[in-house]
């Protein structure tokens, strides 16, 4: 996105989603021109990601039936 940040490109929001807060001497957004920071939030971005997409893939799914060729 065009206003992605830092080493990860993280967005601010999404950065202040997962536990990123400004300090008295810099920004969300200045925090996240910082490759350790970005790194770190970037990652646990990721790792919330992977969970996501392995609990959908835990559900149980439909039966499908599949049709072999002729």
């Amino acid at each position: 996105p065009k206003n992605a940040i830092g080493l990860m490109q993280v967005l601010p929001g999404t950065a202040r989603d997962l536990g990123l807060s400004a300090q008295p001497t810099a920004s969300v957004e200045q925090l996240l021109t910082d490759p350790r920071v970005s790194i770190v939030v970037g990652t646990k971005y990721l790792a919330e990601q992977l969970e996501r997409v392995a609990a959908m893939s835990s559900w149980p799914s439909p039966p499908t039936t599949l049709a072999r060729a002729p």
